[in-house]
């Protein structure tokens, strides 16, 4: 289930962020330099860097957003994100009292993982 909060994620970082143009301009401008120079920029990676997100993302990203793994990863970053309270667990029973208080056994609800709380 698709909490509304997860939608709330910057687009920037849901859509390409390079135009066809600019992908293609960069493409040329890395080809011309190879031919005139032997010597690389030290920036050389970064511009191949976008230009291999540029293009997993013309490929794949529609088909990545329609998957179930977009939503688990939508999931994942909004739990991510919120505090964690008391609320989260549920109480399963008294594992223990001292001079502090009582430690109970819990679950989260989330994740299902078991722990101990004061």
């Amino acid at each position: 289930m698709v909490n509304s909060g997860i939608l709330n994620l910057p687009k920037e970082k849901l859509k390409p962020q390079l135009s066809q143009e600019q992908i293609l301009e960069k493409k040329r401008s890395l080809r011309n330099l190879s031919m005139i120079t032997s010597e690389l920029p030290d920036n050389l990676f970064d511009a191949a860097e976008v230009l291999v997100a540029e293009d997993i993302r013309e490929r794949h990203w529609a088909g990545f957003q329609r998957s179930e793994c977009h939503t688990k990863l939508l999931n994942f970053l909004w739990f991510q994100d919120k505090p964690v309270v008391e609320e989260d667990f549920f109480l399963m029973r008294v594992l223990g009292r001292g001079g502090f208080g009582l430690v109970t056994a819990c679950k989260k609800g989330t994740s299902g993982k078991l722990y101990a709380m004061k």
